[in-house]
């Protein structure tokens, strides 16, 4: 058995496909299986990875095309590592992406997700053409985050399988987008998170990306999803602050010069400090939901005063 299985779920991405499982055949860390679900692809993708590699991955094919969702679930249930890690088929993983993932479990006990940062390139790859937004590193941001948006990135994760295969989580079919924030959020009732410090997968930006396709539709499901996640800690946030509270927390070095005012305009500077005066009491509902480790609960509240003194700061 290998301790890491890794899946990619796939749809005519043929003239991408073959360099991101070379990608992950080439990681440092080699106790790996490689799991490749077909959602009846009709580019040839089958006859490629057959002639190409032959016995090297595990080759799965649906009969007729059943989404994304369904596509990762097959990979989940054909996994047979103690680690699931997701990988996009347009997308290539940095050399030690599988290792430092690995290394962060075998640290910490608790962690159910390790994500890590993302560099977004151009459609060859051959440069970034988009400055990371560093996505939350501790898992009480990383919770507090979850509760507006997707705190990780879903195509740089891996997970402990135990808890996955032990509460039959599965990746909703019936959600045509951000189905993968509704998953992440189920395996974080099971435990710990983590996202690396360190850039993990190059990010192809191109036009034909399923999230540009959905994305009206991915904005409605995921408001749902992140409505429902309040209603538990009993938080309900105002349609106006939610969009300033989206922002604060994907881009929390973000000052009143973001919003292309000058520092005069005190309806910005004020909506500021209203916003990270509601963002820190979403963080006490959320800390006496949850069960975070001495200290980071107040280390959170001390980051976000300071990062609110440094937004409005003229």
């Amino acid at each position: 058995m290998h301790s890491v299985s890794v899946v990619i779920a796939t749809y005519n991405r043929l003239a991408y496909l073959p360099q991101s499982i070379d990608s992950m055949l080439g990681q440092s860390w080699s106790d790996a299986e490689i799991i490749i679900v077909d959602d009846a692809s009709t580019d040839g993708t089958e006859l490629l990875l057959r002639q190409r590699y032959g016995d090297r991955l595990v080759y799965l094919r649906h009969p007729v095309r059943l989404g994304p969702s369904e596509a990762r679930n097959t990979g989940i249930a054909a996994a047979g590592g103690e680690l699931i890690a997701f990988h996009d088929s347009d997308d290539v993983a940095y050399p030690r992406r599988l290792e430092m993932q690995e290394t962060a479990f075998s640290a910490d006990p608790e962690l159910v997700i390790v994500g890590g940062q993302v560099d977004y390139y151009d459609v060859d790859l051959k440069e970034i053409i988009d400055s990371p937004k560093m996505l939350a590193a501790g898992d009480l941001e990383i919770r507090l985050n979850g509760l507006f948006l997707q705190p990780v990135s879903f195509g740089s994760c891996m997970m402990k399988a135990q808890p996955i295969r032990r509460h039959g989580l599965r990746l909703n079919p019936l959600y045509p987008a951000a189905e993968d924030y509704d998953f992440v959020l189920q395996l974080l009732r099971h435990g710990r998170a983590r996202n690396l410090t360190e850039p993990t997968i190059k990010y192809r930006c191109h036009n034909d990306q399923q999230s540009s396709l959905v994305q009206p539709q991915m904005q409605d499901i995921q408001k749902r999803i992140s409505d429902a996640r309040l209603a538990e800690i009993g938080i309900e946030v105002p349609a106006e602050a939610r969009k300033v509270l989206e922002f604060i927390v994907t881009n929390p070095q973000a000052t009143f010069k973001d919003f292309g005012v000058e520092p005069t305009d005190q309806n910005i500077l004020m909506l500021l400090v209203q916003s990270y005066r509601m963002l820190l009491q979403v963080l006490e509902a959320l800390a006496r939901s949850e069960d975070p480790r001495p200290g980071e609960l107040a280390a959170l509240r001390q980051c976000l005063r300071e990062r609110c003194l440094a937004a409005i700061a003229v």
